[in-house]
């Protein structure tokens, strides 16, 4: 597209096993939006850039070509954005220099082939768990970018997480000290630019997805589109293409976690909590994350109480949870050369 100006790109925040992907694939029925598969790229070269509003030649070439580097264990790349390379290279020459580094990023997302399929999409959506704590660094992008928050409700996707071990520990005190973690920082994303946050719980979607669906078109100012209810009609090449090009394992568990998608949205697997979840890890939970849970109308249901040495040791833990993420949120704001030394060092082979 000629005319990068003319395109918006917004982002999708949320911590994973929230509905986001759901959301994508709705979104992606529109047929004036876009949402590829995750990639972290925006973030992972942020702070190679010198100037975000004009990027120089030679920036615009060595970033171009590390994105095509990265390979990320859970595949959050550019591998399956079905890119051909020898286009995409020849497209990179023609970008002109002092573009910025917003307009860069729609340049890449058009790229894909699911871009290529579409006639001009005039809406980009990211979507990204991560960028969930990143909030005021993509808003140095740009300031008419838009947020979709998906929010679900932390019982539930406590069980997820913990059911398809997503966690660097899989133990209730780390998946509920996470879902808060996140989820203050999209409370603090509402309160800080309400006008520029959609909040969508996944109850809700479920629930009343035509309303819900007509909300979000209205938040982005595009008309509704029918097909977007449908949107599992259209779903399964692609998922299917994504499944193949993963590896035998992630295959198998990319297709358990997603299989549904390619299914009309069923509210079987809604409050699996009441269920599923246990006394004690239901006690825990709500004493966790109870008060970001009850910001986005979640209630508290557990009669129990915990003792006072697991009080203790949830203070505790929670300090290592929030060291964690400092970390993390450390690495990604670092310069991309450093990161490059740090995996070399710590031989990590999936970001090279």
């Amino acid at each position: 597209m000629d005319n990068l100006d003319e395109v918006k790109l917004n982002f999708i925040i949320g911590i994973g096993r929230s509905g986001t992907t759901l959301l994508t694939k709705i979104l992606n029925t529109h047929p004036s939006i876009i949402s590829n598969p995750e990639s972290r790229f925006i973030l992972h070269f942020f702070r190679s850039i010198n100037n975000l509003n004009s990027i120089t030649q030679k920036e615009i070439i060595q970033v171009s070509e590390d994105i095509l580097k990265i390979k990320e264990s859970d595949y959050t790349d550019l591998r399956i954005w079905d890119i051909n390379k020898a286009i995409f290279k020849k497209a990179v020459k023609n970008i002109n220099p002092q573009i910025t580094y917003y307009n860069f990023s729609k340049h890449i997302h058009l790229q894909s082939g699911l871009a290529k399929r579409t006639n001009y999409p005039s809406i980009i959506f990211d979507k990204n768990p991560p960028y969930t704590l990143f909030f005021n660094e993509l808003e140095k992008l740009n300031p008419d970018i838009k947020y979709i928050a998906m929010v679900r409700d932390y019982r539930d996707n406590i069980l997820s997480r913990l059911k398809y071990k997503m966690d660097i520990h899989n133990n209730i005190y780390f998946a509920a000290l996470k879902w808060s973690y996140f989820n203050k920082k999209i409370i603090a994303a509402i309160e800080k630019c309400p006008d520029k946050v959609c909040v969508v719980r996944y109850e809700d979607l479920v629930n009343n997805t035509k309303a819900e669906v007509d909300k979000i078109c209205h938040f982005i100012n595009v008309p509704f589109d029918k097909s977007m209810l449908e949107y599992y009609k259209n779903t399964r090449s692609e998922y299917e293409k994504n499944i193949e090009s993963l590896q035998p394992k992630k295959s198998k568990l990319y297709e358990a976690m997603h299989k549904r998608l390619t299914k009309p949205i069923s509210k079987d697997y809604l409050y699996n909590w009441k269920k599923n979840m246990n006394a004690y890890d239901l006690a825990v939970s709500e004493y966790i994350a109870g008060l970001e849970g009850k910001y986005f109308g979640y209630g508290l249901f557990s009669s129990s109480s915990i003792p006072i040495y697991v009080k203790v040791f949830i203070l505790f833990y929670k300090q290592y949870v929030n060291l964690y993420f400092f970390f993390i949120e450390s690495y990604f704001r670092s310069p991309y050369y450093i990161r490059k030394i740090i995996n070399t060092i710590l031989k990590r082979k999936d970001i090279l």
